[in-house]
Order: C-alpha cells, then sequence, then structure tokens
C-alpha cells in the first residue's frame, strides 16, 4: 500500500469515530462522553445536596401572672384516686401573712396536719418548684413520714417519693436545723402540670409540707 493511500485510510477513521462520538451525540442532545486517558481516574460526579428551608420557631406563651397569695388547697376522699385511707385526715391551711418578696422562693401552698391524708389536685404552671417538708415526731423508733407526688394526669405515675423515719427524727447536740430544712427538700424542674399529694403517717405529731414557687414568678416582684 502507497503511503498516501495509508494516510486517507487513517483520516478516514479518524472522521468516522469523531462522528460517533461528537456529532451524532451532539444532534441528539446527548450527553458526550470521552474516555480517561490510561492509568486516570475517570472524573464522578457529586450529588448536590439542597438546603432545607428554616422553620420559624413560634414565640412561647408568657407564664400566668401570680398575685403573691398561698394558694388554699383542699382534701378529697382517697377513694377518688383508688386508695384506703389510713388515720386521721390532715388538714389544710394557709401560711401567715409576710413580706415574702424578699426570699428567692415563696410559699405556693401549705399543707398541716398529723395524719395519713390525700390532697385535691394542685395546679402548678410555673416550670419549676418546691416541695419543702418538716414533721415531729412522737419517738425516734416507730416514727415514719411517706410523701409521694403524683401526676394528676397520669395515675400511673408517681413523679417523686420523700420518706423519713426513726433516726431522721433525732435532734441531738449536734442538730442543725439550716441543714435538716435542706436536706428534707424536693426540687422539681418540671411544670405546667397538676399534681397531688398522698402522705402517709406513723407515731407522728405533726408535719408541715410547703410548696415553694421562684419569686420571680410573683406579680411586681
Amino acid at each position: 500500500m502507497e503511503r498516501e493511500d495509508l494516510i486517507s485510510l487513517i483520516a478516514a477513521v479518524a472522521i468516522v469515530v469523531v462522528v460517533a462520538l461528537v456529532v451524532k451525540p451532539a444532534l441528539s442532545d446527548g450527553p458526550v462522553h470521552f474516555l480517561a486517558p490510561e492509568g486516570e481516574a475517570a472524573a464522578t460526579t457529586v450529588p448536590t445536596t439542597a438546603i432545607p428551608r428554616t422553620t420559624a420557631v413560634p414565640t412561647p406563651e408568657p407564664l400566668p401572672a401570680w398575685d403573691g397569695r398561698a394558694k388554699t388547697v383542699g382534701f378529697v376522699d382517697p377513694a377518688s384516686y383508688g386508695i384506703t385511707p389510713t388515720g386521721e385526715g390532715a388538714k389544710m391551711s394557709v401560711p401567715p401573712s409576710g413580706n415574702t418578696t424578699s426570699r428567692a422562693m415563696v410559699v405556693y401552698a401549705v399543707v398541716r396536719g398529723s395524719g395519713s391524708g390525700t390532697t385535691d389536685i394542685i395546679s402548678i404552671p410555673y416550670p419549676y418548684w418546691e416541695l419543702a417538708y418538716d414533721a415531729e415526731a412522737y419517738n425516734t423508733e416507730f416514727s415514719r413520714l411517706n410523701i409521694q407526688v403524683m401526676d394528676a394526669t397520669d395515675p400511673n405515675r408517681i413523679v417523686r417519693i420523700a420518706s423519713k423515719k426513726d433516726s431522721d427524727f433525732i435532734m441531738g447536740k449536734d442538730f442543725d436545723p439550716a441543714i435538716r430544712k435542706e436536706a428534707w427538700k424536693m426540687k422539681f424542674y418540671e411544670g405546667g402540670r397538676d399534681y397531688w399529694f398522698v402522705i402517709n403517717t406513723r407515731s407522728i405529731k405533726s408535719y408541715t409540707l410547703q410548696v415553694l414557687v421562684p419569686e420571680r414568678y410573683v406579680t411586681g416582684a
């Protein structure tokens, strides 16, 4: 084969390849594929991820204002909660009036009694509250105070239990009222709920329960 014929043959093959790989796909709107050079990795297409749209967070409703006066919470028949009553029913009272706005926590409700009892439902709309309790026993051998904080919206949920007995009531020479006051307290980091208390006693002369809320919830504080 002559040299001119060989050159013509190579040119014809090149034209066929260009038409097959470039011109024809371009006319048909199809993708153009090129072979990667030997020894080089083929280019990969990285998918793009759509950025989600942000959703506006609703503004929480403000807490209801409170006038600073302690709530009066009555007592109910324990049978309404499926409880068998035992002992003398406790009595509810309002704490004496005074300047409570100067303290960090203020009294929201009070329970005073000597025997076992079940309180009425108390609504606590604030996100944090405390239950402080104290008791005087007849003796330090058979005495017992048990407090169950119940969730009024879920009868199967016991929120918290406090129990003191026997030696917990000893007041010796090293007795420190401040330490006991802090130890006999439960803190609740939940609110906006309704609660009720179940109180069981044995050889208890008297007890006091105080529901405390932060002072800043008092109107004008």
